[in-house]
């Protein structure tokens, strides 16, 4: 009978072992398909960022991974699953680019100029969560509850931000920028030789910001002029409701530098009109904006720019003092636009210089609001100058050697610009990437993201 007993027991023990052995398994699987669903679900709504993110942004992906989640494991069944500090943004390194490959840096460890580009989350069934696994036979011999948790990292590379060249200011030399300037809404700018600004200016980025700015170099640690930047005091990096709030503390400028050669923003598959590999200010570069100002011009008759309805060719210089649109403008000496000029879907090509006046408005004002297929075009082979009170949307342009602008340009929303040479713009200016211009020439380095998908 004793006998019979101790087998009876062995049996329930062995069956009790076996039921909740089977729950255990079957909860980490569901477990797993809830985390996985929910770093998927947060990870395709990782915004563009240069490294970090605004609380609403991180706020909206922790809710969705918390609902996909609850999709999973519904929280009257299983309790909740998914807590909020279990839910984290980081930065995955497929290819080793920072180290070893296939390496997770959480975000309080990101390498330099790394993006968040993943989320992992950590779903339970534990003490912690208050919805620890039951243990039933079990739970008559040893512990009455089991803490269960499985983890996932989804990766989503981050949208691409409008191209820099279809948002922001390029020069083979220097690029500098004056005093109390407000740049945001994913402005770049790159200075092969240099970056400089001057005091007070508010460039829209860190951790809260909607969009961020690219400030990018060839050599950050050099001095101006040779890669490096020089910044003057008081300038600012803050999300754009900061702006204009008599604050000049932050003074981080430095902090959102980044290092790239214009190699880095050009597509290798593509022709570009300077060879690069020669420096700023080289003739070279004159050279080649002539004859792309002749290769132009040879292509348009019978195709030419959307809407264009006039065409004018003179071998000498053209001087335009009235507003005007839908034009097609080439000069094989200088085109001069006069002050207080209003000019839109025009394309202006000069073997030497495009000089354009002062209160002058160039492209659509709605652009930025309304975009539309028009395009606003300027190449000076020698150099494009600008005067003061300028609004420009929606313009592409190009210089062999100089490309320069007064002060107290309101508005400039969508204006691509690279020059071969150096690049200058005045103070009080309000510059916006609005999403990039319309590009006549398009060069822009355009990489293939990976695709949204679980990689642990």
């Amino acid at each position: 009978m004793a006998y019979a007993l101790i087998v009876l027991m062995a049996l329930l023990i062995a069956v009790g072992f076996a039921i909740d052995s089977s729950n255990v398994i079957y909860t980490r699987a569901r477990l797993q398909n809830a985390a996985d669903a929910s770093a998927l679900a947060g990870a395709a709504l990782i915004p563009e960022n240069n490294g970090s993110i605004s609380a609403s942004a991180k706020a909206a992906i922790v809710a969705e991974a918390q609902i996909f989640a609850q999709k999973n494991m519904t929280e009257t069944d299983y309790g909740d699953v998914l807590l909020a500090v279990d839910v984290e943004l980081g930065f995955w390194d497929t290819d080793g680019e920072f180290g070893a490959a296939r390496t997770y840096y959480p975000k309080g460890s990101l390498p330099v100029s790394a993006m968040l580009n993943s989320v992992v989350t950590t779903t339970r069934r534990s003490s912690t969560n208050s919805n620890a696994q039951p243990m039933f036979l079990i739970g008559m011999v040893a512990a009455d509850t089991l803490d269960i948790s499985t983890s996932a990292i989804a990766i989503a590379p981050p949208p691409e931000a409008p191209g820099c060249l279809s948002a922001g200011f390029f020069a083979l030399g220097t690029a500098e920028g004056g005093s109390t300037n407000e740049l945001r809404d994913g402005w770049c700018i790159h200075g092969e030789e240099g970056v400089k600004f001057s005091s007070q200016n508010s460039i829209e980025g860190g951790p809260d910001a909607d969009t961020q700015a690219t400030i990018s170099m060839s050599s950050p640690r050099s001095d101006y002029g040779d890669g490096g930047y020089d910044f003057g005091s008081d300038n600012e990096v803050v999300p754009e409701e900061y702006f204009d709030d008599g604050n000049w503390a932050n003074n981080n400028l430095p902090d959102i530098v980044e290092t790239a050669t214009m190699s880095d923003y050009l597509n290798p598959s593509a022709d570009f009109i300077f060879d690069i590999t020669k420096p700023a200010g080289h003739s070279d570069h004159i050279t080649a904006a002539q004859a792309m100002v002749g290769t132009l011009y040879a292509d348009y008759p019978g195709g030419y720019p959307p809407g264009i309805s006039t065409l004018i060719y003179s071998s000498d210089d053209v001087d335009i003092d009235y507003n005007f649109q839908n034009a097609l403008i080439v000069s094989e000496k200088k085109i001069k636009i006069g002050s207080d000029v209003t000019m839109n879907n025009v394309f202006l090509l000069a073997m030497e210089n495009v000089e354009i006046g002062s209160n002058v408005t160039i492209g659509s004002s709605t652009f930025c609001d309304s975009p539309d297929d028009s395009m606003n075009f300027i190449l000076g082979a020698e150099m494009a100058k600008f005067g003061s009170d300028v609004e420009m949307f929606n313009l592409q342009v190009f210089a062999g050697d100089y490309v320069d602008w007064g002060s107290n340009n309101a508005t400039v929303g969508a204006v691509s610009v690279f020059s071969a040479g150096s690049l200058k713009f005045g103070s009080d200016w309000d510059i916006r990437g609005c999403g990039g211009a319309n590009l006549l020439l398009d060069y822009s380095n355009t990489p293939v993201s990976e695709p949204l998908r679980l990689v642990q």
